[in-house]
Formats: C-alpha cells, sequence, structure tokens
C-alpha cells in the first residue's frame, strides 16, 4: 500500500463527512462540541468500512483499488444513514 491508496482511504472520507457534516452543523449558525463528536464519527465509520471493504475484497482475490473502496464506503455509508432516518 502506497501513500496515495491510504490517502485515498483516508481523504475521500474525510472529504464527504465534513461537507455533509458542515452543512448540517452550521444551520444554527453555531457549532456544538456534540456536533464535532458527531464528524469524528462519522470520518471514523466510513474510513473503517473503506479499509474493510479494500482488505477484505483483496483477501479473497478482487482487485479493488483504494478510491473504489472509499467510494463504495462514502456509498454504504449513505445507505446505513438513509435507513436510520427511515427508523425515527
Amino acid at each position: 500500500m502506497d501513500l496515495t491508496q491510504i490517502m485515498a482511504l483516508v481523504g475521500i472520507p474525510v472529504l464527504r463527512s465534513v461537507g455533509g457534516w458542515l452543512t448540517k452543523a452550521t444551520e444554527d449558525g453555531k457549532i456544538s462540541n456534540f456536533e464535532f463528536l458527531q464528524l469524528g464519527k462519522t470520518i471514523l465509520r466510513v474510513a473503517i468500512i473503506g479499509t474493510m471493504i479494500f482488505f477484505g475484497a483483496d483477501g479473497v482475490g478482487f482487485d479493488v483499488t483504494a478510491i473504489g473502496s472509499a467510494a463504495s464506503a462514502v456509498i454504504f455509508d449513505m445507505i446505513i444513514s438513509a435507513f436510520k432516518k427511515g427508523k425515527k
């Protein structure tokens, strides 16, 4: 694994998480500690999902790029979020 792969596995989830979070967190004009905690949880969750996809797919013989793994993790996290919102 080289630096560009690591950057993709970490960078894509961070960009997606910060983009979505910033929109929600600034709706009331201030950012609380709780909202920062939520950002950290989201980044960690998506990065872990992407890493698991990358190494899991490689472990069973699929040739998956880091960018593909990270993008899949973002999509998977969006699906999880939609299910959570649907339950409420």
